[in-house]
Formats: C-alpha cells, sequence, structure tokens
C-alpha cells in the first residue's frame, strides 16, 4: 500500500513538472503569435502554475480522505490509536509500579 502511495506521490510531482513546461511551451507561443506581450510571460506562468498547485493540493486532499476511509474500512490502526494505547500502558504501568 505505502508503495502505492509513493508512486502516486511521484505521479504527481512528474505531472506538475511536465505542466510546468507545457505552461511555458504555450505562453511562449503566444508571446511569438502576438497574443501575449513579452512583459507578461511570467506573470501568465506563475499564475497557471498556482492553477495546477491548487488543483495538485485538492486532489492530495481527496486522496488523503480516501486513504483514511480504506484505512477504517480495514480496521487498520492509525498512528493516533497507537498512540493511544501506549499512554494507557504507560497509565497502567504507573499504577502497578504505586501499587508495589
Amino acid at each position: 500500500m505505502l508503495d502505492f502511495i509513493k508512486k502516486g506521490i511521484f505521479l504527481g510531482i512528474g505531472l506538475f513538472e511536465e505542466g510546468r513546461e507545457k505552461i511555458e511551451e504555450l505562453v511562449d507561443d503566444l508571446i511569438k503569435t502576438g497574443e501575449l506581450a513579452k512583459e507578461k510571460r511570467s506573470e501568465m506562468i506563475d499564475k497557471y502554475t498556482q492553477k495546477i498547485k491548487d488543483q495538485e493540493k485538492m486532489i492530495s486532499d481527496k486522496i488523503n480522505i480516501e486513504i483514511k476511509k480504506a484505512i477504517e474500512k480495514l480496521g487498520i490502526p492509525t498512528k493516533e490509536d497507537f498512540d493511544k494505547l501506549a499512554k494507557e500502558l504507560e497509565a497502567i504501568k504507573q499504577k502497578l509500579s504505586e501499587k508495589q
């Protein structure tokens, strides 16, 4: 499962880099055809790069929600569950040591 998640993350990074390159190509084409002023190049690239980042975050958030749902459905303990158990165990150990 972790391997699947890692592959998804790397795919997202690759798509972002590829997306930025495509944006730069499109903006450069708009400049060549005279549809965009050269001075606006970096502004347009930044604008559309931010849109890609926003979409990437939205997708990431949705993936996290779905992973949490799957973990809950499968009954897999979370880090929070383990932390809670560790605190309870520590409290029990403390009570036992006080009785001795």
